[in-house]
């Protein structure tokens, strides 16, 4: 298993991406949006999220920042394969 903890200054963003691996957050501190295939999903301290395989999803932090952990079934992070989403 892959796990690590995602920090978010107040307002900071990951871009909407795709990966092969399901992905978990657990939230820890603060508070976001996580949207799943276009759906909105609130976190914070203690609220648990499954993101799919190939699902595109992002995530914006509140204005106090965010803290998660995330948990990928891999050996390694080398074998998450991050694809954006084109802008625009």
């Amino acid at each position: 298993m892959v796990v690590g903890v995602a920090e978010f200054g107040a307002e900071g963003t990951l871009l909407p991406h795709r990966h092969g691996a399901a992905e978990i957050y657990f939230g820890l501190t603060g508070s976001g949006t996580v949207t799943i295939e276009g759906t909105p999903h609130p976190i914070g301290p203690g609220t648990a999220l499954f993101i799919p395989g190939e699902a595109l999803h992002g995530t914006v932090a509140g204005p106090e920042g965010l803290q998660f952990l995330y948990v990928f079934p891999r050996d390694r992070f080398s074998e998450i394969d991050y694809r954006f989403a084109a802008a625009g």
